[in-house]
């Protein structure tokens, strides 16, 4: 098992988005963002802060500040709170959705600590009450995104050992005929063709007038000469194949 170790936070540059809609709510977000990353070691002047009028406009900021390539981490905070109106769920579906592509689009991680209750006592208590603080959860979340992506991305692979390749039963059996083996046949077929000439149709007929008594023509037929193929006393010879 391999674990990236948390590496210390002195040398991350970090930005803050926060809504300035709910301002009391945002404002202890924020502070709760910036106590943690000062408890981590970021220097107070490596973080900045950008102010938006609304939830809705965090992830065209965050798009922004990431295209810059300064900062290691983005964190978005605000709070959504939900009214009498379905203006919540657009808002919130606004929000999460465009940060998300922010992510994927970008690489660089954005912290998402957004609240989104039903009324402002929720708010309040995840701003500082008795459900902690959401700000300084999403700081937490951007340091250790800001360490581990790098590391992903730079851990070299562990070379893979590939089995050898075995000879098969067929080629060990039966090898492969070379080149100065099929030269030597083709020579010792072509010896052998000198040595034993193939006979010519000159030849085969000559051989035929040597074994007729002289007449160099074949007979078409046996009828020809006897007037009866099954004639027993036919005096004529069948010629020889060769």
């Amino acid at each position: 098992m391999n674990l990236f170790a948390a590496a210390p936070a002195t040398s991350l540059r970090v930005a803050i988005v926060v809504s300035r809609f709910n301002h009391l709510v945002s404002v202890r977000l924020l502070e709760g963002a910036t106590a943690e990353l000062a408890r981590r070691g970021v220097a107070a002047a490596d973080v900045d802060v950008a102010w938006v009028p609304g939830a809705f406009e965090i992830p065209q900021t965050a798009r922004a500040l990431a295209d810059t390539r300064r900062y290691d981490a983005i964190i978005a905070l605000g709070v959504v709170i939900r009214g009498g109106t379905p203006h919540f769920e657009y808002v919130c579906r606004g929000v999460t959705d465009g940060v998300r592509e922010v992510m994927r689009d970008t690489g660089v991680p954005v912290a998402f600590g957004v609240l989104t209750t039903d009324d402002v006592e929720q708010a309040f208590e995840r701003a500082g009450g008795e459900h902690g603080n959401k700000g300084r959860d999403a700081a937490q979340v951007a340091v250790e995104m800001a360490h581990l992506l790098p590391a992903l991305r730079e851990r070299p692979r562990r070379p893979t050992s590939r089995p050898a390749l075995r000879p098969s039963r067929c080629s060990t059996a039966w090898p492969r005929t070379s080149t100065c083996t099929r030269a030597r046949s083709r020579s010792r077929r072509s010896s052998c063709a000198a040595r034993w000439p193939r006979a010519t149709r000159s030849t085969r007929e000559s051989a035929h007038t040597r074994a007729t008594g002289g007449s160099s023509a074949w007979p078409r037929s046996i009828a020809t000469c006897c007037g009866s193929p099954s004639t027993s006393s036919c005096t004529a010879t069948r010629p020889r194949r060769w």
